[in-house]
């Protein structure tokens, strides 16, 4: 592997993780110190992070990583709906036998991993993440569409880079003093990442049930901008 590429997968992996929070100044010198690149390898990787979006170059301000907003997370939430949706019918209807078995595998990899509130660290949020993405990975592994599901990938991992700061961490650290609405968030928080979620929309898509199984989708991935906003109301 180039001294380019390992710059790049580093950065980047860093970014998506939030490592590297929005908004960070990205010096070459700072990154050298961080990363041990020298100046061409970093610069080629900056360049090719921009044109994934997740990082800016601004005029006298230099690289810094893309920020995150509620405006943006609910338009990759929109987007999601519009590319997984019909990937997912089109895997159900299309997917055979080796598709069903990897979408088990990667729904019992998913629920036999639990992870508690309140005893949250990078470790096992990030081993959480690595198996919810693939599990909605396989859910459209079955489709035909190459180019939507390069879409979908890319979509994922911007959510991810927003969920981890507008609503992982923010789950995770909630010190409010109002009981009764930690307790709410963090019921509705394990609900989006529970059995009753996944499982149903697993086994519609075995029983090549398309229109239930989509339905269930649908409702699992507008949980997220639940969660936020009823972050929102208790932040208040």
């Amino acid at each position: 592997m180039s001294k380019t590429e390992q710059a790049y997968q580093s950065l980047r992996e860093d970014i998506l993780l939030g490592r590297l929070v929005p908004e960070t100044s990205l010096t070459i010198s700072a990154l050298t110190d961080r990363y041990g690149f020298g100046w061409t390898p970093l610069r080629e990787a900056l360049s090719r992070l921009e044109t994934e979006h997740l990082v800016i170059l601004e005029l006298n301000r230099g690289f810094r990583v893309a920020p995150v907003s509620k405006v943006e997370l609910e338009d990759l939430q929109f987007t999601r709906r519009l590319v997984e949706l019909p990937l997912f019918k089109q895997s159900v209807l299309l997917g055979e036998d080796k598709w069903r078995e990897h979408l088990k595998r990667s729904h019992s990899d998913l629920v036999t991993f639990d992870i508690a509130i309140g005893d949250i660290n990078d470790k096992n949020l990030i081993e959480w993440e690595l198996r919810h993405d693939a599990f909605h990975k396989a859910l459209v592994a079955g489709a035909r569409s190459k180019w939507l599901t390069r879409f979908q990938h890319q979509i994922i991992d911007h959510l991810k880079r927003h969920n981890r700061a507008l609503i992982l961490r923010p789950v995770f650290t909630n010190k409010t003093n109002a009981p009764s609405q930690s307790e709410a968030l963090e019921k509705m928080f394990r609900h989006a990442m529970g059995l009753d979620q996944h499982t149903p929309i697993m086994e519609a898509a075995i029983a090549g049930d398309a229109d239930k199984a989509v339905v269930l989708l649908e409702e699992h991935l507008t949980l997220t901008l639940d969660v936020h906003k009823m972050l929102e109301e208790t932040n208040g």
